[in-house]
């Protein structure tokens, strides 16, 4: 309902009870006006029949006239009621008059039951001068009823005190019939007189009257109404109007509206301070819309995930940075605020419940740093975010929530993470250097005792050939004896005692020194390659991580050699093991060698079929297995004992120490490993069992992954 209808309405309404009220006003005043009337009516009446009564009645008591039938009607009581009954013969209004008491002489003053009870009233209050009120006669008709009390005066004693003192009446029978008209005394109430005046011909003209004057009360109301209601539409309503459609046209967003009413009464000054308003919004709005945009382009333009998140903890804004980060939209969050609850890891569920209650009691002095923590996606893998978030307060220092960013540093922790392995590398690496530096001083000694007794050997052999040339000079000379044997018998003595001196030197100062000196250059080589195998073992902690992510950084760590040789890599990690606690060096130095042994592998097989590796993780009561296949060179199944030994390899230029270390790792871990191959160029797969939860350590700690 418009404005307009409305005081239109209010406007009608108003005329209709202005005018019922007048009209009903009105009627009372001519109800009471023809009250009025017929009273007066009927005191002029009741005073022209009592003058009458007293004259005639002084005038018949003066003439001494007797009293008989022929002259009773002369008597006031007798001729009034006689007057009353032919009174309606000469007047139509329906008046109807009479004496009346409850003890008359003539019968037909007798009173009725409405003026018996009049009389006793008038007994009762005894001061009151007259009585007014409306009857119903036997028909149905009502009348205007007036009577006054007729009082016992000393003129009256003359009939009405004693037999006595009355007239005498010429008949003895009338002195019987007026036996109730004796006894009477001054002041005694004798009767009263009844006047009845018709309302209906009153009320006719009454209502008449009335009607006259509210119709003309209800034109001039009319009157009225249109002429307040033409004012108000032209110098109120249709201005409103106009405000009101450009307030309507503002709210739909044109804030360009401006109004025309340059009056100088309070709309004209609304009209004003409107044009003002819009002009005000119309900046302020454009100001909005820019900010807007703005913020839209940062927020919904950003790899970060932010939001703002109530007191009550629902969300209140979801960037949809969200849905790349872990997989779900915007709306999830508004509409769930648990959900982010249920995504992260059960190893951080604890510690972002201690932030979120401890930030909740004094938000204000709880402003924290960097909380990293690990949200599953929807395929199952776990990514790693970095939580931060601050208070938020409006102007009036109200808390808001907390506004808060998520942002994805996976990488970053791979990164962090290949650094450090690189750094663990690095140590090994320089670890093996100093190691080798140490063998190569070792066998630098051991091959100089190796070149002394080389050279000690030789001095043997010329010494073994003197004594084979000698011995045959001996032969021949002994052949021939003569002077020259004796010669010879002394040339001999003197080789043999050279020879054993020889001997002697050799073996004391060299051959035994030597060995010495070698067996102790060995058991070097030995305590440092036992040294260096104790230092590259596993320093026993464990940590829970993600599997999925382990074998992508294995598989990171491999560079490009897959993307470069066209080698299919799928990886397919079941949700229950998706988290493990083990060794995550080992396990990561493990998942390298083979990932790497199945690259090698497929750069030796035939064919030109694509390479592929398959990576699968899955579960077995308490272990985890995982299975690495690939359609590599495969080996002879003939050889698969000797695959895990150290020092045996299948490839030409392997160290046979990559396998070896896988099975170690197992081992330690209380798991198995096995390798298995159809044949060559039928590829291999490798099956690597582990527990889930390794018991050969103490309690894990929370380790990025």
């Amino acid at each position: 309902m418009n404005l307009k209808l409305k005081i239109w309405l209010i406007l009608s309404l108003v005329m209709l009870i202005l005018g019922s009220l007048a009209a009903v006003l009105n009627y009372q005043e001519v109800e009471e006006f023809t009250q009025m009337k017929m009273r007066q009516q009927a005191i002029d009446l009741r005073a022209s029949l009592m003058a009458t009564r007293r004259v005639y009645h002084q005038q018949f008591l003066a003439s001494s006239l007797p009293l008989n039938d022929h002259t009773l009607g002369f008597l006031p009581a007798h001729a009034m009621s006689r007057i009353a009954q032919d009174y309606p013969n000469w007047s139509k209004s329906g008046v109807r008059f009479n004496n009346v008491s409850d003890r008359p002489r003539n019968p037909a003053n007798q009173a009725d039951a409405d003026e018996l009870a009049v009389m006793a009233w008038f007994r009762a209050h005894p001061k009151a001068e007259e009585y007014t009120g409306t009857i119903r006669d036997g028909q149905g008709r009502d009348f205007f009823y007036f009577a006054t009390p007729i009082w016992t005066e000393p003129d009256c004693l003359k009939c009405h005190a004693t037999p006595a003192t009355a007239p005498a009446t010429a008949p003895a029978t009338n002195q019987q019939r007026y036996r109730d008209g004796y006894g009477y005394q001054v002041g005694d109430l004798r009767g009263v007189m009844s006047i009845r005046i018709p309302t209906d011909t009153s009320r006719l003209y009454a209502l008449g009257h009335w009607q006259s004057e509210v119709l003309g009360l209800l034109l001039l109301l009319l009157g009225v109404l249109l002429t307040l209601g033409w004012l108000l539409n032209h110098y109120v309503i249709r201005r409103v109007m106009k405000l009101h459609a450009a307030s309507r046209q503002m709210a739909r967003g044109d804030y360009g509206q401006r109004l025309d009413d340059t009056s100088q009464d309070e709309i004209g000054e609304l009209a004003s301070c409107f044009n003002e308003m819009s002009g005000a919004i119309e900046q302020r709005e454009k100001a909005l819309r820019e900010s807007q945009e703005k913020y839209r382009i940062l927020a919904d333009y950003s790899s970060e995930w932010e939001y703002w998140a109530a007191p009550d903890g629902r969300y209140r804004y979801v960037s949809p940075g969200c849905k790349a980060i872990c997989g779900h939209n915007p709306e999830e969050f508004l509409a769930d605020p648990g959900l982010l609850d249920r995504l992260l890891h059960p190893d951080d569920l604890p510690l972002w419940r201690a932030h979120v209650e401890a930030a909740l009691p004094s938000p204000e002095r709880y402003p924290h740093a960097q909380l990293p923590l690990r949200i599953r996606g929807i395929s199952g893998e776990y990514r790693w975010i970095e939580h931060n978030c601050v208070p938020v307060f409006d102007a009036a220092g109200q808390y808001l929530g907390r506004r808060g960013v998520n942002r994805d540093i996976t990488e970053r922790r791979r990164a962090e993470e290949l650094e450090r392995y690189s750094a663990f590398q690095a140590g090994i690496a320089e670890m093996s250097t100093s190691v080798l530096h140490n063998i190569g001083n070792a066998i630098t000694a051991i091959t100089q005792d190796a070149e002394i007794i080389n050279q000690t050997g030789g001095e043997l052999e010329r010494v073994a050939a003197l004594l084979d040339d000698n011995a045959g000079r001996t032969e021949t000379l002994l052949a021939e004896p003569d002077a020259a044997s004796a010669s010879l018998l002394l040339r001999q003595c003197a080789i043999q005692h050279e020879a054993a001196r020889t001997i002697r030197g050799l073996t004391g100062d060299s051959l035994r020194q030597r060995s010495r000196s070698l067996g102790i250059g060995v058991q070097h080589i030995a305590d440092i390659v036992r040294i260096q195998q104790g230092a590259a073992k596993s320093n026993g902690q464990k940590s829970s991580f993600s599997l999925t992510q382990a074998i992508r950084t294995a598989l990171l760590m491999q560079g490009n050699a897959a993307e470069i040789r066209g080698i299919q890599v799928t990886v397919a990690v079941d949700p229950a093991v998706e988290t493990v606690t083990l060794s995550h060096n080992r396990l990561l130095q493990a998942l390298v060698n083979v990932i790497r042994n199945s690259i090698e592998a497929i750069d030796q097989r035939g064919g030109e079929a694509p390479g592929q590796i398959d990576i699968h993780g899955d579960a077995l009561a308490a272990q985890l297995r995982i299975t690495v296949t690939d359609n590599g060179a495969g080996f002879d199944p003939a050889t698969c004992n000797d695959l895990f030994r150290f020092g045996y390899s299948t490839k030409q230029r392997g160290s046979g120490f990559g396998l070896h270390s896988v099975a170690m790792f197992a081992q330690e871990c209380g798991g198995q490993v096995a390798l298995e191959s159809e044949g060559p160029d039928r590829g291999a797969r490798l099956v690597m069992i582990l527990p889930r939860l390794s018991n050969h350590t103490a309690a894990p700690k929370s380790e990025s992954s």
